[in-house]
């Protein structure tokens, strides 16, 4: 738990460190013990994964936009 507390201290803009990286970190120890933790970090992974999808579909939404302004 003081992992995840410094981690988010350390993700403030303008604080030093690699605050997101304890954050992580912080929850894969929490997710050995805790359900809400394990639920935290698979809900966490699963928008990382989702990335590449919504950004797919925003440069298909942004290319037929600019065929239509032709």
């Amino acid at each position: 738990m003081v992992l995840v507390l410094v981690g988010l201290i350390l993700s403030i803009p303008g604080v030093p460190g690699p605050g997101l990286f304890i954050v992580f970190l912080g929850l894969v120890l929490l997710a050995e013990h805790f359900h809400w933790a394990r639920r935290l970090l698979d809900w966490g992974k699963a928008k990382w994964e989702a990335i590449p999808q919504v950004k797919d579909r925003m440069e298909r939404k942004s290319a037929k936009s600019g065929k239509a302004q032709e």
